[in-house]
């Protein structure tokens, strides 16, 4: 379980794709060409706005370009058309995804809509990668994916876990070779020939180039070797050449968890509601390490769930991969405190996404990375001033890359590999203060050899800064318009991270268990669903009753006015509940459609008052009750309505109990 938690979830947590199915390359064809295609056939999931049609297609290359005349590959196209309605660039902006093995087209498919400010003014064209994707082949691993379903549950030490793991990605390597498929191909030199040949394809004379986390890499290897057809190059979340960035991975995740607990001992609230993180975090993955905890994970592609052991060292690597995402990073010091005190709500919604991530291609990662990066020893891992956590791990995990990367078979780049790129083709830099693998001082380093750079550090930024926010998109936008010219950053320099507290929000731990399909949170809204049921039989029981009695003509027997109210206001008790659950799946499924990650903790504060109904239904509810007990003690009414009313009140306690097993009550108060 280790190796898959520390390994495989370092690898691509903010990848969100979907992979596609391996393929033999295709006979020669004489030059590159793009061939269109139904965008139907993409299979993305998305909605196109008929308006601004996309176009679909793939790009023919040669597997190995310098064999043109030898087995081709297909690269999968989507142009996404200029929708301002003004003119369009002449240069298209070009969009390379990381990993490397991730795909780009579905990612940033959902990411760029027609209002988006990347798109303004000009085409964007999104490339899968050869290997990833819906490129064509797929060098994905399938065997990694069964690894991780007969592993989740078993208690197993790091080097066991390890072993495993080389083993299923070998046997990966060994089927993509019975295919056809020619492993040293796919290295980021040939990759960088791809995106010249697809810049010439599509008849473009210069492209602006955005690259992130490993795409930064590839962009400057066609810096490098292309420059002459790069308007632009945008790097985000920077990766150089002349730095290993596995050796320097102990240095890097101990940095980043660094700055969390820092920059939450200096926040006056963050300091005040989270004290002594670090020392809890310690604690909590201690404790773990000792009794680790039972966790229910969903794949959310099949909708099947699988028990998970979760131990400290599984702990301390999911919050290292949640740091690659900004939007996460305010609700680390709570994601720490709840886990202290076994809540583990929060990570087990994410958990599923990383554990059964279909969106990396593991046989282009190890392709890549083995060509480019396994040229190192253990003695050179960085590990000055690293946690002993983090070191321990680190170095198991580097050994058992090593021993893969003496296996999977591919030639070494060599040193040219490593070589700084020197060029003044306008580049923007851009670092986020609390990125876990590609650190600012990357992207300082290199901007040291680019002439003609603006380096940006957004404060409040992680791994990737491109579609997190209007700072961001706007001063990548503003680079775009004028390449020549610094982009204001003022908004960069405002930036202030806002950790959210308690008094924040609305504290409703109900919905994120809810979102995570927990057994138990399914069984609770049963019993509440069939509680409110009984309850609002009342609605229309007691009315109907009265008015079979009066249209009878029957003498009534006088009835006290205590016992009368109560009954009356027994009809109306059904309905604050009903008010405050309806506002509740509203609010919850806003901030779900908003990507808002509040609703794994509860509702914005705007919803406050809403929380004054569930009290409402249950001072009606009190009411009501005690009136039934007063008509059994009175022998008042007929003992058919007694025993109804009787089983109203039931309902309704079935009810209260829910909304209190799920702090309703106190919500308002915290």
């Amino acid at each position: 379980m280790r190796k898959l938690l520390v390994a495989a979830l370092c690898l691509a947590f903010w990848i969100l794709l979907t992979a596609s199915s391996p393929a033999q390359p295709v006979l020669a064809q004489s030059g590159p060409t793009f061939t269109p295609t139904d965008c139907a056939d993409f299979n993305l999931n998305i909605g196109f706005d008929p308006a601004y049609p996309a176009q679909c297609g793939y790009i023919t290359v040669p597997e190995v370009h310098q064999q043109p005349d030898g087995p081709q590959i297909e690269l999968a196209v989507l142009i996404l058309p200029n929708p301002s309605g003004g003119p369009t660039a002449a240069s298209p902006f070009v969009i390379t995804q990381g990993g490397p093995g991730g795909a780009t087209i579905e990612t940033y498919a959902q990411k760029l809509t027609v209002d988006s400010p990347l798109r303004q003014g000009r085409d964007v064209i999104l490339f899968d990668q050869r290997g990833t994707g819906l490129s064509k082949p797929s060098l994905a691993c399938p065997e990694l994916l069964t690894l991780t379903k007969e592993i989740l549950n078993l208690d197993l030490t790091l080097e066991e876990s390890n072993q495993r793991y080389n083993q299923s990605a070998l046997a990966c390597r060994d089927r993509l070779l019975s295919e056809g498929i020619n492993l040293a191909a796919y290295n980021s030199f040939e990759n960088a020939t791809d995106v010249d040949t697809l810049r010439t394809a599509l008849g473009y004379e210069q492209i602006d180039l955005y690259g992130v986390s490993y795409g930064t890499l590839l962009a400057l290897h066609t810096l490098r070797d292309f420059s002459s057809g790069l308007r632009s190059v945008v790097l985000d979340a920077v990766v150089p050449p002349q730095v290993n960035f596995i050796t320097m991975g102990p240095s890097s995740i101990n940095r980043a968890f660094s700055e969390l607990f820092q920059s939450c001992a200096a926040d006056k609230q963050c300091n005040a509601a989270y004290p002594n993180l670090e020392s809890v975090f310690n604690e909590t993955m201690t404790a773990l390490n000792q009794t680790p905890a039972n966790l229910i994970v969903q794949d959310l592609e099949t909708n099947e769930t699988y028990p998970a052991l979760f131990d400290g060292d599984a702990f301390q690597s999911s919050l290292f991969q949640i740091l690659y995402g900004s939007q996460f990073v305010p609700w680390l010091p709570k994601v720490i405190y709840d886990a202290r005190e076994g809540n583990f709500d929060f990570l087990s919604s994410l958990l599923g996404q990383l554990y059964f991530d279909r969106s990396m291609n593991y046989g282009m990662y190890y392709s890549v990375v083995c060509a480019e990066d396994a040229d190192f020893t253990l003695q050179d891992i960085s590990l000055e001033g690293v946690r002993p956590s983090i070191a321990d791990t680190e170095i198991l995990n580097d050994q058992a890359m090593l021993d893969l990367c003496a296996s999977w078979g591919v030639p070494a780049l060599g040193p040219r590999a490593d070589e700084p790129v020197v060029s003044s083709v306008p580049t923007l830099v851009l670092s986020g203060q609390y990125d876990p693998i590609t650190p600012p001082a990357f992207g300082a380093i290199a901007a040291e050899t680019l002439t003609n750079r603006y380096v940006v550090v957004f404060p409040t930024g992680s791994h990737g800064a491109a579609t997190t926010g209007k700072c961001e998109d706007g001063i990548i936008v503003e680079f775009l318009n004028n390449p020549q010219r610094a982009p204001n950053t003022t908004c960069a320099q405002e930036q202030k991270m806002d950790f959210f507290t308690q008094g924040e929000f609305i504290p409703l731990p109900i919905l994120g268990r809810l979102l995570n399909f927990d057994s138990h949170a399914v069984v609770q809204v049963i019993i509440l669903t069939l509680g409110l049921l009984g309850m609002s039989t009342a609605l229309l029981v007691w009315p109907v009753l009265w008015l079979v009695r009066k249209l009878r003509r029957r003498p009534l027997a006088p009835v006290p006015v205590f016992a009368t109210v109560g009954r009356l206001v027994g009809l109306f008790t059904p309905l604050p509940v009903i008010a405050f659950l309806v506002l509740v799946l509203v609010g919850g499924f806003q901030l779900a459609m908003e990507n808002d990650f509040m609703v794994l903790f509860g509702l914005p504060n705007s919803y406050r008052l809403a929380m004054l109904l569930p009290w409402l239904g249950l001072g009606a509810g009190i009411l009501t009750a005690a009136a039934t007990v007063y008509t059994w003690a009175r022998s008042i009414r007929t003992l058919g309505d007694r025993i109804y009313d009787t089983l109203v009140v039931v309902s309704s306690v079935g009810v209260f109990v829910i909304l209190a097993v799920w702090q309703t009550f106190f919500a308002l108060f915290r």
